[in-house]
């Protein structure tokens, strides 16, 4: 993806490559960061790579013909809404808009409010950039984060908003 950490990154997997096979790659994977890792902590581990996890799942998901989007256990909504709210200028980065993120669970909210479950947590909307014109990016938490991350093409949002402003975002997030 480029950035200034590329080569870095390149050469890092290209060791991993020649020093482990697949299956144990799996397997460190599987096992989690090793215990002088900031990431051995629960709370990091948990902020560094619920959305990370969530997003790559999706792309071997959606990768595939005929995917729809799933329902998801409303922890993890929650969770991925914690982290939007809390990160969304950063993951978005300097949009040529206005952008406001709206929380719509739609149907999975009714059903979970119906089962007991509790609604999810406000408020509903992130202010991403506070400018004219303004585009609203509506959808469940999970698809407002793949949008967020520049799956755009594989995310389920509504853009409401002047055509022009739309216009605009969707070329820009391309």
């Amino acid at each position: 993806m480029g950035g200034p950490l590329a080569g870095y990154t390149a050469r890092a997997q290209d060791r991993l490559k020649t020093r482990k096979s697949y299956a144990e790659l799996l397997e460190a994977f599987r096992t989690g960061p090793p215990r002088l890792s900031p990431f051995a902590l629960p709370k990091a581990d948990e902020a560094g790579n619920t959305v990370e996890y969530f997003v790559h799942h999706e792309d071997v998901r959606r990768a595939a013909d005929g995917w729809e989007p799933r329902e998801l256990d409303p922890g993890l909504s929650e969770a991925l809404w914690s982290r939007l709210r809390s990160g969304a200028r950063f993951f978005i980065g300097k949009p040529p808009v206005g952008i406001e993120l709206a929380r719509d669970e739609g149907s999975a909210t009714k059903d979970s409010g119906e089962a007991g479950g509790q609604p999810p947590a406000g408020p509903y909307r992130v202010t991403v950039k506070r400018t004219a014109p303004l585009v609203t990016v509506t959808g469940p938490a999970a698809e407002l984060t793949l949008w967020a991350f520049g799956r755009a093409a594989a995310s389920r949002v509504r853009l409401d908003g002047p055509k022009a402003a739309i216009n605009q975002l969707q070329a820009w997030r391309r």
